[in-house]
């Protein structure tokens, strides 16, 4: 097993064992909408969407740079 995915499980399990100590109700307000949800929830759906774009933020390649001559 690499190391990246060992040190993903345990990210995971942390997140999951601190998400489940925390479920108590909050309510979130973005300008006009309102919002009531578990800490839990949001936390793990917080987590999900920064893996998701570090994913996608790590497989973006950038251009190789032209040699000066």
């Amino acid at each position: 097993m690499s190391a990246k995915i060992l040190g993903l499980i345990i990210l995971l399990v942390l997140i999951i064992i601190f998400s489940l100590q925390n479920t108590q109700p909050i309510s979130i307000k973005l300008l006009f909408w309102e919002a009531n949800a578990s800490s839990a929830f949001l936390i793990l759906i917080t987590f999900i969407l920064g893996l998701g774009m570090g994913m996608i933020l790590g497989t973006w390649k950038k251009p190789a740079k032209k040699p000066l001559n």
